[in-house]
C-alpha cells in the first residue's frame, strides 16, 4: 500500500493499478477500438478479482469517461452494468452511469442519478467534483436550468485546496464548459 500527500491510501500493484496505467496512456494509442476493448476485458477482470477494494471503484469512472470520450458507449455501459453486479447500488457507479446517459442525451436521467451521487458522501473528493463538473455541463445542456454555476463553483471550491485541475479537462466537458450560456454565470 501506498499512501499519497491526502493521506489516502491505494495498492501499488494489482489489477486497480494496471488499468489505471492503462486508461492514462489511452489518448496515445492509435488503434482506439482495440484499446476500448482491452479497457473493458480489464475491468471486468479487476471487478471479478475477489481481492478488489473499495478503493478501486473510482477506476470504474474513469474508465467510463475514457470510453465514453471515445464514442465507445456501449463499452461503457458494459463496464457499468458489470459494476453494478459486482458492488450493487453505488455512488461512484452512479457517477459513472450519469455519464453514459448524458452521453445518449439523456439529461433528465443523468440529473437523477447526478443528485442522488451528490447526497452521498463520497470517500475521494475527485469523484464529489466530477459529479458537480457534470451536473454543471448537463444543466447548461438544457438551455433551461439554473445552478451551473454553484456546481461549478462547488467543484471549484472542492478542487482549490488539493489544487486539482484534471476533471476540468475531460473532453467531452471541456467544449460544454467553454459555451456556457450567458445565465450561467452569476453577475458580480
Amino acid at each position: 500500500m501506498s499512501v499519497g500527500s491526502d493521506g489516502q491510501s491505494a495498492p501499488l500493484a494489482g489489477w486497480g493499478s494496471f488499468v489505471m496505467a492503462k486508461l492514462i496512456a489511452f489518448h496515445q494509442i492509435t488503434d482506439k477500438a482495440d484499446a476500448a476493448r482491452d479497457i473493458v476485458a480489464m475491468v471486468s477482470a479487476m471487478l471479478a478479482d475477489a481481492r478488489m477494494d473499495a478503493r478501486s471503484t473510482p477506476t470504474v469512472t474513469f474508465a467510463t469517461h475514457v470510453l465514453v470520450a471515445a464514442h465507445e458507449v456501449e463499452k461503457a455501459q458494459r463496464i457499468i452494468e458489470e459494476a453494478t453486479r459486482v458492488l450493487g447500488q453505488n455512488p461512484h457507479v452512479d457517477l459513472a452511469a450519469a455519464t453514459v446517459e448524458h452521453a445518449r442525451g439523456r439529461s433528465v436521467r443523468a440529473r437523477e442519478l447526478l443528485d442522488s451521487v451528490l447526497d452521498h458522501q463520497l470517500d475521494q473528493s475527485i469523484s464529489k467534483i466530477e459529479a458537480h463538473i457534470l451536473r454543471a455541463v448537463v444543466r447548461a445542456a438544457s438551455d433551461r436550468e439554473f445552478g451551473v454555476y454553484d456546481d461549478l463553483e462547488a467543484a471549484l471550491a472542492l478542487a482549490e485546496p488539493e489544487h486539482l485541475v484534471r476533471p476540468f479537462f475531460h473532453r467531452q466537458w471541456r467544449s460544454t464548459t467553454a459555451r456556457l450560456p450567458q445565465w450561467a454565470v452569476r453577475p458580480p
